[in-house]
């Protein structure tokens, strides 16, 4: 649970990140200032940089606030319909669409998409799930596995046949390693701490 939670959140994060640099970079003024840093004829300085960590901090707030908001509106929906529970397979649509739902809305106002689904997945296995028929749970955790199987399969077999498509010319080898050696410390700090600070409050 720990390395799957850190992984999506490592992901999302990367995303959001990503999207106020580029946001920054976008806005970035051509004043020259000490603080400035010319980066290809783009001036970052101080302002930006605490615009950009503001920026983070405002997705991610409004990222997993839509996630629960949408998580809870399902919720209610199925626990207030008692004649969904005639209908599994209405009922198990309904849970999907909720959560793709989630993802569209989030990525229609720019907000990271991943997060959000994540959140309304937590959300809706903890309310939604215990609002729907017994066949429901059932079914919707087997159809949901199984196409979390398949896509995991598709990704990882794009992203090892994608390698073929890669320039020659655009691989640095030195550049894959320190990648390499930053991804397995970082992802051993961040597993090894969150193991830690669980046994410090359990």
């Amino acid at each position: 649970s720990i390395l799957f939670g850190e992984g999506v959140v490592n992901d999302a994060v990367a995303i959001l990140i990503f999207k106020s640099v580029e946001k920054m970079i976008e806005e970035g003024k051509s004043e020259s200032n000490e603080d400035i840093i010319d980066t290809r004829g783009v001036s970052i300085g101080g302002k930006e940089i605490g615009n950009t960590i503001l920026d983070f901090f405002i997705l991610t707030i409004s990222s997993l606030g839509l996630g629960i908001a949408i998580g809870l509106i399902s919720a209610f929906i199925l626990k207030n319909i008692k004649s969904l529970r005639h209908h599994p397979t209405l009922e198990i649509f309904l849970i999907m669409l909720f959560g793709y739902m989630s993802y569209v809305l989030a990525e229609i106002l720019n907000l990271s998409g991943i997060m959000t689904l994540f959140l309304c997945g937590v959300i809706m296995s903890h309310y939604t799930y215990h609002n729907v028929s017994d066949n429901s749970k059932v079914g919707s955790v087997v159809s949901i596995s199984t196409m979390a199987f398949i896509a995991e399969a598709f990704l990882f077999t794009y992203l090892g046949l994608s390698i073929f498509s890669t320039e020659s010319s655009s691989f640095s080898l030195n550049f894959t390693f320190m990648i390499i050696i930053a991804a397995v410390l970082a992802r051993f700090a961040s597993v090894f701490l969150s193991i830690a600070v669980y046994a410090l409050f359990k």
